[in-house]
């Protein structure tokens, strides 16, 4: 037999098996911690801040408007450093604000909200499946001012809502508002089709 005719030999099986066994346990306990991490983090936590302004169409209310795909208890709160914050949480988006479901002013303590001038909100509400919106302003801030989106402010300043839930899964929603090059050929086609009516 020569030199390059010798059998091959199978690589030492038991001492394999037991490394490949300790690297499995090793991969299924990291894998264990990363899930146990990940279930005690927030399943949702959303944020957006708007720099409010007074007498400034557009800049006097921020909405966050959201999709709650999951359903579960959502905290609601603000940071605004330089406004006494009043929030409201409707139903729907901003443009058609459905159901009033609830408003708070000066519910939130600052260890959680941070300092402010004047008080900021906070709320829990059970919310399922569904499109939903948080709109914040300064205080006096009523219902039908949150629907307008006309507010009189007392000054200007950034102003944060945010949401956080550790049971329901909630994502922001893109709320789609009609561009003017598409508002313009809307009409041109309802003056087109206006004119074949007259005929």
């Amino acid at each position: 037999m020569g030199r390059n005719d010798r059998p091959v030999r199978a690589p030492s099986t038991s001492r394999d098996m037991s490394s490949l066994r300790s690297i499995t346990r090793s991969m299924l306990a990291a894998a264990a911690l990363v899930a146990a991490s990940t279930s005690a983090q927030a399943q949702t936590s959303l944020s957006q801040t708007f720099f409010l302004q007074d007498g400034v169409p557009g800049a006097q209310v921020g909405y966050l408007t959201f999709e709650v795909t999951t359903a579960g208890d959502f905290e609601f709160y603000t940071m605004a450093p330089s406004h006494d914050a009043v929030l409201y949480l409707f139903q729907g988006t901003p443009g058609s604000l459905g159901a009033f479901l609830r408003m708070d002013d000066d519910g939130c303590p600052t260890a959680k909200c941070g300092p402010s001038a004047y008080y900021n909100s906070l709320f829990v509400e059970a919310l399922g499946p569904g499109i939903y919106t948080a709109a914040g302003s300064d205080y006096a801030f009523s219902e039908s001012e949150a629907r307008s989106g006309v507010n009189d402010l007392d000054g200007d300043g950034d102003f944060t809502i945010l949401i956080d839930s550790d049971q329901g899964i909630a994502r922001a929603a893109s709320v789609a508002t009609p561009e003017p090059a598409t508002v313009a050929l809307l009409g041109t086609g309802l003056l087109g089709v206006g004119g074949l009516v007259r005929r």
